[in-house]
């Protein structure tokens, strides 16, 4: 989300899972001990009752089925959370609406005076589908993404749920990002953006912060 919701600039947190790999000694006395990260520290002989456990288990994180469900239901507070904010308790003034998605928890926090809030306002995408005004950055409540409700389109690899293959897209289009899946291709110019990584290919697309889409980085001099 953006940013904001799948995004905010300071939000988005991703738990890292480490793995642990059993070895077993030439005695007989098993070990366990942390597996190497690196790409070559792979056991060079398969487990075969692993192997054959992996093939009776199938892989949801490829399924289009699965990674629609990846993300929960607007989150409400509590009637005594204070401090949360939502479309219909917004925060108050000098506070701004601080979360990484709709489907998590959203905190009023103080707005630091060095950084005032810009005076224009611009459209977000409320996460109850309702459009609102607020000073960029300023949110007092949370957002999908920035933009109006039902415009552009999110092409955010961040928001990926699925290890699958990124689709080969004709030139000057780009893969949606549908459900937590890759979606169909879309002129690049359609793809909302409100903060640096929310554009893929960063070495050819940028945000335009002008337009809040994705654009092509001018040729190098």
């Amino acid at each position: 989300m953006g940013g904001a919701c799948s995004t905010s600039e300071e939000h988005a947190g991703v738990s890292d899972v480490r793995a642990e790999q059993s070895t077993t000694t030439e005695g007989g006395a098993g070990s366990a001990e942390p597996a190497d990260a690196s790409t070559d520290s792979f056991d060079a002989e398969p487990d075969a009752e692993n192997d054959e456990l992996d093939a009776s288990v199938p892989d949801i994180a490829t399924e289009a089925s699965a990674c629609a469900d990846v993300f929960g239901p607007i989150y409400v507070p509590d009637a005594d959370d204070a401090n949360a904010c939502s479309a219909s308790t917004p925060c108050g003034q000098g506070l701004l609406c601080a979360g990484a998605s709709c489907d998590e928890r959203w905190e009023c926090i103080p707005h630091f005076a060095p950084h005032p809030c810009p005076i224009e306002a611009v459209a977000y995408c409320g996460c109850d589908g309702v459009t609102f005004l607020s000073p960029r950055g300023c949110v007092d409540r949370p957002y999908l993404h920035i933009g109006s409700c039902g415009e552009g389109t999110n092409c955010d690899p961040t928001e990926l749920r699925c290890s699958e293959q990124e689709p080969n897209c004709p030139p000057g289009t780009l893969a949606s990002i549908v459900n937590g899946i890759y979606g169909p291709c879309v002129p690049f110019s359609s793809c909302r953006c409100e903060f640096l990584w929310e554009c893929p290919h960063r070495e050819t697309y940028a945000c335009d912060r002008t337009t809040w889409r994705c654009g092509e980085l001018p040729p190098a001099p």
